[in-house]
Protein backbone atom coordinates (compact mmCIF):
# COMPACT_ATOMS: atom_id res chain seq x y z
CA UNK A 1 0.00 0.00 0.00
CA UNK A 2 1.52 3.26 -1.10
CA UNK A 3 1.15 6.75 0.42
CA UNK A 4 -1.70 7.67 -1.88
CA UNK A 5 -3.72 4.70 -0.71
CA UNK A 6 -3.02 5.56 2.98
CA UNK A 7 -4.27 9.15 2.57
CA UNK A 8 -7.42 7.99 0.85
CA UNK A 9 -8.09 5.47 3.61
CA UNK A 10 -7.64 8.14 6.32
CA UNK A 11 -10.13 10.45 4.64
CA UNK A 12 -12.65 7.63 4.39
CA UNK A 13 -12.21 6.75 8.09
CA UNK A 14 -12.64 10.35 9.26
CA UNK A 15 -15.65 10.92 7.06
CA UNK A 16 -17.32 7.72 8.26
CA UNK A 17 -16.69 8.41 11.95
CA UNK A 18 -17.59 12.15 12.01
CA UNK A 19 -21.35 11.57 12.45
CA UNK A 20 -20.59 9.17 15.29
CA UNK A 21 -18.27 11.68 17.02
CA UNK A 22 -20.73 14.52 16.53
CA UNK A 23 -23.54 12.39 17.97
CA UNK A 24 -21.43 11.40 20.96
CA UNK A 25 -19.70 14.70 21.83
CA UNK A 26 -21.94 17.24 20.11
CA UNK A 27 -20.82 20.19 18.02
CA UNK A 28 -18.06 22.41 19.39
CA UNK A 29 -19.70 25.67 20.58
CA UNK A 30 -17.86 29.01 20.38
CA UNK A 31 -16.75 30.71 23.58
CA UNK A 32 -19.62 32.81 24.98
CA UNK A 33 -19.18 36.60 25.06
CA UNK A 34 -19.98 37.89 28.56
CA UNK A 35 -21.34 41.44 28.62
CA UNK A 36 -21.44 43.08 32.03
CA UNK A 37 -24.36 45.53 32.21
CA UNK A 38 -23.55 49.05 33.39
CA UNK A 39 -24.58 49.62 36.99
CA UNK A 40 -26.62 52.84 37.26
CA UNK A 41 -25.59 55.42 39.86
CA UNK A 42 -27.71 55.46 43.03
CA UNK A 43 -30.51 57.97 42.67
CA UNK A 44 -30.44 61.18 44.71
CA UNK A 45 -33.10 62.68 42.45
CA UNK A 46 -36.31 64.06 43.85
CA UNK A 47 -37.60 66.23 46.68
CA UNK A 48 -36.15 65.95 50.18
CA UNK A 49 -36.77 67.37 53.66
CA UNK A 50 -34.51 67.22 56.71
CA UNK A 51 -32.78 68.76 59.68
CA UNK A 52 -29.28 69.56 60.88
CA UNK A 53 -27.34 69.95 64.10
CA UNK A 54 -23.74 70.92 64.68
CA UNK A 55 -21.01 73.32 65.74
CA UNK A 56 -21.36 77.04 64.92
CA UNK A 57 -19.14 80.08 65.28
CA UNK A 58 -19.59 83.79 64.66
CA UNK A 59 -17.16 86.66 64.07
CA UNK A 60 -18.11 90.30 63.75
CA UNK A 61 -16.12 93.49 63.45
CA UNK A 62 -15.59 96.68 61.46
CA UNK A 63 -18.37 98.77 62.91
CA UNK A 64 -19.51 101.74 60.82
CA UNK A 65 -21.76 104.56 61.95
CA UNK A 66 -21.90 106.94 64.90
CA UNK A 67 -22.91 104.62 67.73
CA UNK A 68 -21.97 106.95 70.57
CA UNK A 69 -23.39 110.08 68.94
CA UNK A 70 -20.14 112.06 68.99
CA UNK A 71 -20.34 112.90 65.29
CA UNK A 72 -17.48 110.56 64.31
CA UNK A 73 -17.52 107.31 62.35
CA UNK A 74 -16.79 104.61 64.94
CA UNK A 75 -14.93 102.51 62.36
CA UNK A 76 -11.79 104.40 63.39
CA UNK A 77 -12.57 104.43 67.12
CA UNK A 78 -11.09 101.35 68.79
CA UNK A 79 -13.01 101.95 72.01
CA UNK A 80 -16.41 102.09 70.42
CA UNK A 81 -15.61 99.43 67.81
CA UNK A 82 -14.96 97.04 70.71
CA UNK A 83 -18.69 97.10 71.41
CA UNK A 84 -19.09 94.86 68.35
CA UNK A 85 -15.75 93.04 68.22
CA UNK A 86 -17.36 89.62 68.33
CA UNK A 87 -16.09 86.05 68.41
CA UNK A 88 -17.72 82.96 69.92
CA UNK A 89 -18.73 79.34 69.26
CA UNK A 90 -21.86 77.42 70.21
CA UNK A 91 -24.52 75.02 68.91
CA UNK A 92 -26.13 75.49 65.49
CA UNK A 93 -29.31 73.86 64.18
CA UNK A 94 -31.71 74.14 61.27
CA UNK A 95 -34.16 72.60 58.83
CA UNK A 96 -33.85 72.34 55.07
CA UNK A 97 -35.85 71.34 51.99
CA UNK A 98 -34.82 71.01 48.38
CA UNK A 99 -35.03 69.19 45.09
CA UNK A 100 -32.31 67.28 43.25
CA UNK A 101 -32.01 66.71 39.52
CA UNK A 102 -29.71 63.91 38.39
CA UNK A 103 -28.10 63.04 35.05
CA UNK A 104 -25.84 60.01 35.34
CA UNK A 105 -23.39 60.78 38.14
CA UNK A 106 -24.12 64.53 38.19
CA UNK A 107 -26.56 65.92 40.78
CA UNK A 108 -27.72 69.51 41.17
CA UNK A 109 -30.67 71.43 42.57
CA UNK A 110 -31.96 74.28 44.78
CA UNK A 111 -32.23 74.18 48.57
CA UNK A 112 -33.93 76.39 51.15
CA UNK A 113 -32.61 76.30 54.74
CA UNK A 114 -33.78 78.04 57.91
CA UNK A 115 -31.24 77.98 60.72
CA UNK A 116 -30.39 79.40 64.11
CA UNK A 117 -27.70 79.18 66.72
CA UNK A 118 -27.30 79.26 70.45
CA UNK A 119 -24.66 81.91 69.88
CA UNK A 120 -24.82 84.83 72.31
CA UNK A 121 -21.60 86.74 71.89
CA UNK A 122 -20.24 88.85 74.70
CA UNK A 123 -17.59 91.41 73.78
CA UNK A 124 -14.31 92.07 75.52
CA UNK A 125 -15.90 94.94 77.45
CA UNK A 126 -18.44 92.55 78.98
CA UNK A 127 -21.11 95.21 78.47
CA UNK A 128 -22.67 94.17 75.16
CA UNK A 129 -23.71 91.01 73.35
CA UNK A 130 -25.17 89.89 70.05
CA UNK A 131 -27.04 86.66 69.37
CA UNK A 132 -28.29 85.13 66.15
CA UNK A 133 -32.06 85.14 66.02
CA UNK A 134 -32.48 83.25 62.74
CA UNK A 135 -31.13 82.94 59.23
CA UNK A 136 -32.59 82.02 55.85
CA UNK A 137 -30.40 80.58 53.09
CA UNK A 138 -31.29 79.95 49.44
CA UNK A 139 -28.56 78.06 47.60
CA UNK A 140 -27.80 75.93 44.59
CA UNK A 141 -26.04 72.64 45.31
CA UNK A 142 -24.16 70.62 42.73
CA UNK A 143 -21.80 67.67 42.70
CA UNK A 144 -21.01 64.13 41.61
CA UNK A 145 -21.99 60.66 42.82
CA UNK A 146 -19.37 58.05 43.64
CA UNK A 147 -20.84 54.79 44.83
CA UNK A 148 -23.58 55.71 47.30
CA UNK A 149 -21.88 59.02 48.15
CA UNK A 150 -22.68 62.50 46.83
CA UNK A 151 -19.83 65.04 46.95
CA UNK A 152 -21.09 68.58 46.41
CA UNK A 153 -20.55 72.29 46.78
CA UNK A 154 -23.09 75.04 47.37
CA UNK A 155 -23.39 78.74 46.67
CA UNK A 156 -26.25 81.09 47.42
CA UNK A 157 -27.66 84.06 49.30
CA UNK A 158 -28.43 84.45 53.00
CA UNK A 159 -30.33 86.82 55.28
CA UNK A 160 -29.63 86.84 59.02
CA UNK A 161 -31.43 88.57 61.88
CA UNK A 162 -29.68 89.42 65.16
CA UNK A 163 -30.61 90.75 68.59
CA UNK A 164 -28.17 93.02 70.39
CA UNK A 165 -27.74 94.59 73.82
CA UNK A 166 -25.24 97.29 74.78
CA UNK A 167 -24.88 100.18 77.23
CA UNK A 168 -27.04 102.11 74.79
CA UNK A 169 -29.98 99.69 75.07
CA UNK A 170 -31.37 96.81 73.06
CA UNK A 171 -31.77 96.55 69.34
CA UNK A 172 -32.33 94.17 66.46
CA UNK A 173 -30.17 94.02 63.37
CA UNK A 174 -30.33 92.29 60.01
CA UNK A 175 -28.28 91.94 56.87
CA UNK A 176 -27.97 90.03 53.62
CA UNK A 177 -24.94 88.41 52.05
CA UNK A 178 -23.65 85.22 50.46
CA UNK A 179 -23.33 81.60 51.58
CA UNK A 180 -20.76 79.09 50.32
CA UNK A 181 -19.81 75.60 51.44
CA UNK A 182 -19.25 71.96 50.65
CA UNK A 183 -20.37 68.59 51.94
CA UNK A 184 -20.73 64.86 51.48
CA UNK A 185 -23.89 62.82 51.92
CA UNK A 186 -24.66 59.13 51.63
CA UNK A 187 -27.73 57.09 50.76
CA UNK A 188 -28.15 54.66 53.64
CA UNK A 189 -31.50 53.49 52.27
CA UNK A 190 -33.30 54.43 49.03
CA UNK A 191 -35.07 57.20 50.99
CA UNK A 192 -32.73 58.17 53.87
CA UNK A 193 -29.69 60.39 53.31
CA UNK A 194 -27.15 61.36 55.99
CA UNK A 195 -24.13 63.59 55.66
CA UNK A 196 -21.92 66.39 56.91
CA UNK A 197 -21.70 69.96 55.58
CA UNK A 198 -19.58 73.04 56.23
CA UNK A 199 -21.08 76.44 55.36
CA UNK A 200 -19.83 80.00 55.63
CA UNK A 201 -22.44 82.77 55.80
CA UNK A 202 -20.93 86.22 55.27
CA UNK A 203 -23.06 89.32 55.81
CA UNK A 204 -21.76 92.86 55.47
CA UNK A 205 -23.36 95.96 56.94
CA UNK A 206 -25.70 94.38 59.49
CA UNK A 207 -27.71 97.41 60.58
CA UNK A 208 -28.66 98.27 64.16
CA UNK A 209 -30.71 101.36 63.47
CA UNK A 210 -31.70 101.94 67.11
CA UNK A 211 -28.07 102.64 68.01
CA UNK A 212 -26.95 106.20 67.39
CA UNK A 213 -26.73 107.21 63.75
CA UNK A 214 -27.25 103.71 62.35
CA UNK A 215 -24.48 101.24 63.04
CA UNK A 216 -23.33 98.61 60.57
CA UNK A 217 -21.33 95.48 61.44
CA UNK A 218 -19.77 92.79 59.23
CA UNK A 219 -20.63 89.29 60.44
CA UNK A 220 -19.33 85.83 59.44
CA UNK A 221 -21.33 82.86 60.68
CA UNK A 222 -19.79 79.41 60.16
CA UNK A 223 -21.38 76.06 60.86
CA UNK A 224 -20.17 72.45 60.62
CA UNK A 225 -23.26 70.29 60.84
CA UNK A 226 -24.54 66.77 60.62
CA UNK A 227 -27.52 66.47 58.30
CA UNK A 228 -30.26 63.91 57.84
CA UNK A 229 -32.84 64.04 55.06
CA UNK A 230 -35.80 62.00 53.85
CA UNK A 231 -36.00 61.70 50.06
CA UNK A 232 -39.49 61.41 48.60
Amino acid sequence: MNLHHLSTAAVVVVASTSPVLAQKFGPVAPEPVIVTPAVPAPSFAGAYLGGSFGFAGVDGDNIDGDVDGDGDDDDDDDTNSALFDLSDEAVGYGVHAGYNFQTGNVVWGPELAIFGGDVEVGTSTGLSSVDLDRGVRVALRGGIVRGANHFYGLLGAVRMDFDSTSPLGTSSGDGTGFAAGFGIERLVTPSVVVGVQYTLHSVDDVTFDDFGDGSEVDVDYRVLELRASYKF
